[in-house]
């Protein structure tokens, strides 16, 4: 906290105030507003982190791969209706979450409302952001790949970039380190190798 609102200070002249804060321009008075912050209980919310790169995929997969409509909340389908389950936000319970409600809807309009969910031609559903982002690629990807010494690979050759890779070690039997391996197949990122 000390240190937010010590880096705070420092970007005062750099801060937009709201016209309900307007004196806080006054650095004599932003500077009494931030003493009274110190008195004040601040809490961190910490959570435990991830157990790996299968977690943080997972994580993100139900973010990113989310569709309308999942089948565990389609109830009941028959050939006129479809019925389903959803959360009534406006209608909430005492602990504040929304009410479990059943909705049946006729066939066309379930479709209509579930269509209605897809994407429209040119709009994506994964945005890049950071490093990653269009007005970041010729700047800050570049200078990362540039700390990160990033090898870009031209070559469409399978062969050619595990060379590339391995430093020309790809073929080297790890046994008798002689060179009496060759390359027989590349599925799912697994290779087969072949004894010469």
């Amino acid at each position: 906290m000390c240190k937010f609102l010590d880096y705070l200070e420092k970007l005062h002249n750099k801060l937009y105030f709201p016209k309900t804060l307007r004196c806080l321009k006054c650095f004599s008075k932003f500077y009494d507003f931030k003493i009274t912050m110190y008195n004040k209980s601040w809490y961190s919310y910490s959570k435990e982190t991830f157990t790996g790169p299968k977690a943080v995929i997972e994580y993100l997969g139900r973010y990113t791969h989310k569709i309308g409509l999942t089948n565990n909340r389609i109830l009941k389908v028959t050939k006129d209706t479809v019925t389903f389950s959803y959360i009534d936000n406006k209608d909430k319970k005492p602990n504040g979450k929304g009410k479990n409600k059943q909705l049946s809807l006729s066939i066309n309009e379930f479709i209509r409302r579930f269509l209605l969910h897809i994407l429209p031609n040119r709009y994506y559903k994964i945005r890049y952001i950071g490093i990653l982002g269009n007005r970041n690629k010729n700047t800050k990807l570049k200078l990362c790949q540039k700390l990160t010494n990033f090898v870009k690979y031209t070559s469409k050759s399978i062969e050619e970039i595990l060379l590339k890779i391995t430093k020309g070690k790809i073929f080297i039997c790890p046994k008798c380190k002689n060179r009496t391996l060759y390359l027989s197949k590349v599925d799912n990122s697994r290779l087969y190798y072949k004894q010469e």
